[in-house]
């Protein structure tokens, strides 16, 4: 910004100074020069301290009558910026709650790929690791008979490893209703859905069930202007409602095969229904984590066009307010000179009077 100096005060007044007026002229004279001076200093003054603020502010538009056009653009432009730290918060929010129910559904996962080896132990089946080692094949006799097979069938499991496997599952249900409760790092329980200050999974110490609550929905941000994202997934989607949950029909099932008085038939039926429990919750659970993984990706482009759009604000915003301080340095420089040629002209004029002429 350069202004030019209207008028050189200082030699104006040296004229005056040194003219020869008559006493009419002389008074006309002065009176118009020191009101114009007087003018001029108060609006040099006035710019000094306009351009005094902007130097310490960093900014030019310091006030909507700065710059009323650049004060309209600049309110827009802050407006937008704060929406997209709106969304910023959302989508930070959103990556930490989805981030932590993949890892629960992992979790999860883990959980009952152990309780299915299990399942299958109990219906004789050995469990990973502890599977006998494959006899020799035995050589074929003199004579070309038909070897003779001398590996014993297979036994059927004891009761105490019923037992024993049973108590491992029943570790297993309360592992999965712990996860269930997980919270993530707001305080909220993660598969609780809209209901997310309320506990999900209880136990019912009377009657030896579990059942599991949470909203019937799941709550959704907002990251764009035309973009939504859920934040979890319910528990009823992944264990069931109610008292209708897979954490029962393990606490059935252990409870069927420990039976004494259960037949064969009733047995073999449990094993079968609860390994299609497990498959069907695992099914879910896997469905659920690839929907997780989706809406990472579309947090992670949301967050990219986001800070792109705020640093493109940022820059329209600091082009518009921002102080050129050579600029400005320049401009107060020249702005303190005029003032001071002319409050040295308004001193000589104030002290020329007629009888210098006399």
């Amino acid at each position: 910004m350069k202004r030019n100096i209207s008028i050189d005060l200082y030699n104006v007044a040296l004229r005056v100074y040194s003219a020869q007026p008559t006493e009419k002229n002389m008074r006309v004279s002065t009176m118009q020069m020191t009101g114009t001076m007087q003018y001029n200093m108060m609006s040099t003054t006035n710019q000094m301290n306009k351009t005094l603020i902007e130097l310490s502010t960093g900014k030019s538009v310091n006030k909507p009558s700065d710059d009323v056009l650049a004060s309209t653009q600049i309110l827009g432009l802050e407006d937008d910026t704060a929406q997209l730290k709106s969304y910023e918060s959302n989508i930070n929010a959103a990556e930490n709650t989805l981030g932590m129910a993949e890892s629960m559904l992992t979790d999860i996962n883990d959980s009952l790929n152990r309780t299915r080896d299990l399942v299958l132990a109990i219906g004789g089946t050995p469990l990973p690791g502890d599977e006998p080692e494959e006899p020799e094949e035995p050589s074929e006799p003199e004579g070309g008979t038909d070897p003779v097979d001398e590996t014993d069938p297979s036994e059927p499991v004891s009761s105490e490893d019923i037992a024993a496997y049973c108590k491992e599952i029943e570790m297993m249900i309360e592992s999965l209703a712990d996860i269930g409760n997980s919270k993530s790092a707001s305080g909220e329980y993660i598969f609780g859905g809209t209901a997310g200050d309320e506990k999900v999974i209880t136990y019912d110490e009377e009657t030896g069930l579990y059942s599991v609550g949470g909203g019937d929905s799941v709550r959704e941000v907002q990251i764009s202007d035309s973009q939504t994202v859920e934040m979890g997934v319910k528990a009823g989607d992944i264990f069931g409602s109610g008292e209708d949950n897979i954490l029962n029909d393990l606490l059935e099932f252990t409870e069927i095969v420990t039976d004494p008085n259960t037949t064969q038939d009733e047995f073999d039926a449990a094993i079968e229904d609860a390994l299609n429990t497990i498959d069907d919750t695992q099914a879910q659970v896997n469905q659920s984590l690839t929907w997780i993984g989706a809406s990472m990706n579309k947090l992670d482009m949301a967050a990219d066009t986001n800070s792109e759009q705020q640093m493109y604000n940022d820059s329209m915003q600091s082009g518009l307010e921002d102080t050129d301080f050579a600029e400005a340095t320049m401009e107060f420089t020249m702005l303190q000179t005029q003032l001071q040629a002319s409050q040295q002209a308004f001193a000589m004029i104030n002290s020329t009077s007629l009888f210098d002429y006399v």
